[in-house]
């Protein structure tokens, strides 16, 4: 095989993975929707509160909460976390010393956690 079959190859290779972790990101959130219906018990919800609109204790989001918020990655969750588990008097004004933290992520953390 010549250069141009390799990179076509790898090409392709890389286009079929892409595909399907955009797949699963999309089956993700729609199973997330899904259990904020009105049919689904509240027992059986695996969906993060904050996707069905409901306010979430700062304290007991974990970092899939706040990755699901648009704008906040699962690292920068895991990063706060860690930081409230390490100052659990922190408020959630001081989340501004993490990396990653301004003054937008701050307002959105603010609209959806108590």
């Amino acid at each position: 095989m010549n250069l141009s079959s390799w990179l076509f190859l790898i090409a392709l290779i890389l286009l079929i993975l892409l595909f399907g972790a955009f797949r699963r990101n999309a089956e993700q959130k729609a199973l997330s929707f899904a259990a904020c219906s009105e049919n689904v018990n509240a027992t059986d919800k695996k969906a993060s509160p904050l996707l069905c609109n409901e306010k979430l204790s700062l304290r007991d989001a974990t970092a899939y909460d706040f990755a699901a918020l648009k704008g906040i990655s699962l690292n920068t969750g895991r990063r706060i976390v860690s930081y409230l588990k390490e100052h659990p008097s922190a408020s959630i004004d001081e989340l501004l010393e993490l990396p990653g933290i301004g003054a937008k992520t701050l307002q959105l953390l603010k609209n959806n956690f108590h």
